[in-house]
């Protein structure tokens, strides 16, 4: 174990040099659709950022066509052996992650997006630089608002990671006060480790300036999402409908599903699938985000959805309902309206009518969505965020190996203090 522990003291960094980062998931960091594509573009913020240096580990496996066929042909085989082959990749990517980790030693502090069920398999975690463990759910929320099964493995991997990482960042207010009270137990001592830190554009290229955006003869609506019912596809399509019947000329543009037994009809225009890797599919999406008035969103349950930040870099006002993260991401009256979960089509048609009564209240919102994505709902800005988180917790590592190092005589008081992290945005 000597050689882990000389490992450990190599990490100390310097001030003003570069931050030499592990970025750890088992999830694919080079695919744009992987996760929604969070995890891809997260890594291309810390790429384009100048104060780290970003190692892909266990990048040989990411990129092995052998393993994306494996998971192909258990994906066709079924759900269940899809669940097996990723539970035996998953020990097999912990193995080798930890193992490259051990023998690197330059790294600063590691990056771990979505992997708990790596972090969780590691055996010599306390031997590595600092982990910093990104997420934007706890397990009993995709357990009540997926009806997804959690199992007490999958439990017990959770509290594992969180004991072991230095941090764990959560995508909104929302969930990291959730995860206090989910893990109290393994918390209670140790509610400093919780961050907040909102994610950013799941797109490749953001316009670069947006002028408020300004009304015209059609009102276009936009719903994006994967599950129409859970979504609240149904109340988008319904405020449609209500909608024309007071006279308002508009259309709605479904991207992401194909819901059933929709109505035939030209103002309804359905997208089922647009692939971000595919430069067709992505300059199709530019186009309907650029004319579009409104993402409705009447979602039933979700933690913090990309759909948001990418209608805000066009200008795009959001309106959906207040449940999950959704209020970290939505200033209510500045780049959006957040509804009632209870409220209903006649409610959403309400607030869209009140909404367009005049350019210049429609304009407010516009120009207040692209500000919020501007300043808080952009990858540069969590990259930044994470950068001081990062260098936090780097000085506390050096500090505490100091401090080891020099404990202080009985009876004497040492005089080294730390400061906590100050971002209002970042820290609960």
């Amino acid at each position: 174990m000597e050689a882990k522990l000389d490992h450990k003291k190599n990490n100390i960094n310097n001030s003003g040099t570069t931050l030499k980062i592990g970025f750890l998931t088992p999830h694919n960091p080079f695919d744009r659709n992987s996760f929604s594509g969070t995890i891809y573009y997260m890594r291309m913020a810390m790429c384009d950022n100048p104060n780290f240096d970003v190692r892909v580990i266990a990048k040989g496996l990411h990129c092995s066509l052998l393993i994306k066929r494996l998971f192909s042909m258990s994906n066709r085989l079924g759900p269940y052996a899809y669940r097996i082959a990723y539970s035996i990749y998953t020990r097999f990517f912990a193995s080798w992650s930890e193992l490259e980790l051990i023998r690197k030693n330059d790294i600063d502090v590691i990056i771990a997006p979505i992997a708990s069920s790596t972090l969780s398999c590691f055996k010599y975690a306390e031997y590595l630089p600092p982990i910093i463990f990104i997420t934007d759910a706890t397990p009993g929320f995709i357990e009540e608002t997926y009806n997804e099964h959690i199992t007490k493995q999958a439990l017990r991997a959770e509290h594992t990671t969180l004991r072991t990482c230095k941090s764990v960042v959560y995508s909104s207010r929302f969930m990291a006060e959730r995860a206090l009270k989910e893990f109290s137990n393994t918390l209670k001592h140790d509610e400093s480790k919780v961050a907040v830190i909102p994610f950013g554009l799941n797109i490749d290229t953001a316009p670069t300036f947006v002028k408020p955006k300004r009304l015209t003869s059609k009102l276009e609506l936009l719903f994006i999402g994967k599950f129409w019912q859970r979504k609240g596809g149904d109340i988008a399509l319904e405020t449609l409908i209500k909608l024309r019947e007071r006279g308002i000329n508009c259309r709605l543009t479904i991207i992401g599903c194909s819901p059933p037994n929709l109505p035939q009809s030209e103002d309804i225009v359905i997208h089922s699938y647009l692939d971000k890797n595919n430069a067709h599919d992505r300059d199709r999406f530019h186009e309907i985000q650029t004319r579009s008035h409104f993402l409705i969103l009447p979602t039933r349950g979700d933690c913090t959805p990309m759909v948001i930040a990418e209608a805000n870099a066009f200008g795009t006002p959001v309106i959906c309902s207040d449940v999950g993260g959704i209020s970290s991401l939505v200033d209510d009256g500045v780049n959006g309206k957040l509804m009632k979960l209870d409220d209903g089509a006649n409610q959403y048609a309400d607030t869209i009518i009140n909404l367009t009564q005049n350019e210049d209240i429609y304009a407010h919102y516009s120009q207040g969505a692209r500000k919020v994505f501007e300043t808080k709902l952009n990858w540069q800005a969590w990259s930044e965020s994470f950068l001081e988180l990062a260098n936090h917790h780097l000085h506390q590592s050096e500090l505490n190996e100091f401090q080891s190092d020099n404990k202080a005589p009985t009876g004497e008081t040492s005089t080294l203090l730390t400061n906590p992290l100050e971002t209002t945005e970042s820290v609960i």
